[in-house]
């Protein structure tokens, strides 16, 4: 059996993710964010949710197999609802060949990750 990895044939997101400063959509001031991540068009999971957490972290590990180097990396943090899940803003990104730690900084919180492309 051959350990050979092509490159740029797998891609890993590791260490998804960490959110700072967060701003939730309820009026409790609680946040119960999630994360969705993406590879081109192609969904490839998402965190559980964190309930009562303006500052959450999260430990997964999401494989897209066919995602390759130049492919968009797509991740998205949603506030989680009784009803309707919020979505609170969207970190987008061309791929690189190696391991790469990334700070998203928008309007209503920072996202931190870590992806590897090998």
């Amino acid at each position: 059996m051959s350990s050979h990895v092509d490159v740029g044939s797998t891609f890993g997101v590791y260490q998804c993710c960490s959110l700072q400063t967060y701003e939730p959509t309820n009026s409790q001031n609680k946040a119960d964010a999630y994360v969705k991540v993406w590879c081109n068009d192609v969904f490839g999971g998402m965190t559980e949710h964190r309930p009562d957490q303006n500052n959450p972290w999260w430990s997964a590990e999401l494989n897209f197999p066919n995602c390759k180097v130049d492919n968009t990396l797509k991740l998205e943090v949603w506030d989680k609802d009784l009803f309707f899940d919020d979505k609170m803003f969207a970190c987008t990104g061309k791929l690189k060949s190696g391991t790469y730690d990334v700070t998203c900084i928008a309007s209503k919180g920072t996202l931190y990750y870590k992806y590897r492309v090998y």
